[in-house]
């Protein structure tokens, strides 16, 4: 998560190079929300790491058994940890 927490800081820094101005957490914070919230509409990425990871797997769900017979993705310790962490993060 370290590599995804350096990409947002890299992204608010950007913004803030454009802005020409410091940008507090709360106002990033703003500035993530959707457009239709009153926010810039800026992503995270470590927000967006599970389920984009989650939306990969399903997308290559069906190409995994051709080329890796006896590999079922679906019960990998990876994929189970990252679905117990979305759970996780969607509960708060």
């Amino acid at each position: 998560m370290d590599s995804l927490q350096l990409l947002d800081d890299s992204l608010k820094s950007a913004l803030e190079d454009i802005l020409n101005c410091k940008i507090s957490d709360s106002a990033w914070d703003q500035a993530t929300l959707p457009v239709c919230m009153g926010g810039m509409g800026f992503r995270k990425t470590t927000e967006l790491s599970f389920s984009t990871f989650l939306a990969s797997v399903h997308s290559c769900s069906s190409l995994i058994p051709k080329i890796f017979p006896n590999y079922n993705i679906i019960s990998s310790s990876l994929v189970s940890e990252c679905l117990h962490l979305a759970n996780l993060a969607n509960s708060r």
